[in-house]
């Protein structure tokens, strides 16, 4: 099934980037700029990996316990995120999160009542581990997106200040 799914997700990104014509500039991007691919292959890791361990939550604790999972991942994502980073969280945002989490707290507890958790602490920690990469990942993102802004600045005035943007403007307009 993984197989399948990377197969079909894989020829259809090829067809996307043939068709939009956009596979020659990122050719040309990744070869204008090393240090990408050793990012996009560490970027394809992570995602192999967190598939792997998707099937094996769910093979050993089955779907319920993932769903409660990731649920409780990007919730207690959002709100540290919210309180590191001081993002507003409005009166949906509230109510949706406490929906949210009483929908977890009630299938925690059928889950604990009717003997489905052979190992509670292991879905725990599994679930802490998920919500801190996700934030750290969303740390980096974050930083990410303002290097690539401030890059994106200095090839619109022009490229003349050295840095890697300027190559890139520069060997685009070769291609």
């Amino acid at each position: 099934m993984m197989a399948g799914i990377n197969l079909f997700s894989a020829t259809f990104t090829l067809m996307s980037l043939l068709i939009s014509g956009e596979m020659w500039y990122s050719l040309a991007f990744a070869s204008a700029h090393p240090k990408a691919m050793v990012h996009m292959t560490v970027l394809s890791l992570c995602g192999a990996c967190g598939q792997l361990l998707i099937f094996y939550t769910i093979k050993k604790f089955g779907p319920l316990v993932f769903t409660i999972i990731m649920a409780t991942r990007q919730l207690i994502a959002t709100i540290l995120s919210a309180f590191i980073y001081g993002h507003h969280i409005g009166l949906g945002g509230l109510l949706g999160a406490s929906i949210v989490f009483g929908t977890v707290a009630t299938m925690l507890c059928h889950c604990v009542n009717h003997g489905e958790f052979t190992d509670l602490n292991s879905v725990f920690l599994f679930a802490s581990g998920a919500v801190g990469v996700n934030i750290w990942w969303k740390d980096r993102v974050r930083k990410n997106a303002k290097a690539a802004a401030a890059a994106a600045a200095a090839a619109s005035r022009g490229g003349e200040d050295g840095t890697e943007s300027s190559k890139l403007v520069k060997s685009d307009s070769r291609v």
